[in-house]
């Protein structure tokens, strides 16, 4: 899965990635400056559902709902 962050410049952010349960399953710290670039989160071994995305950064906490189908 790719995530392009627009024009946003993100450094020293953390990726989180919940279970519908609220378990976290996932964890990816971006340390580079991304301007308007794509993070990659590898989520092949996860399972068909529903999850919560967090991106957690200096500018404050984004939150998005996620449904993975196989």
């Amino acid at each position: 899965m790719n995530i392009r962050l627009g024009n946003s410049v993100i450094s020293n952010a953390v990726i989180s990635l919940f279970s519908k349960n609220g378990q976290l399953v996932k964890t990816l710290r971006i340390n580079k400056n991304m301007n308007g670039g794509q993070i990659e989160i590898p989520i092949s071994e996860l399972p068909a559902g529903s999850y919560l995305l967090m991106l957690e950064s200096m500018e404050g906490i984004s939150r998005l709902p996620l449904i993975i189908t196989r």
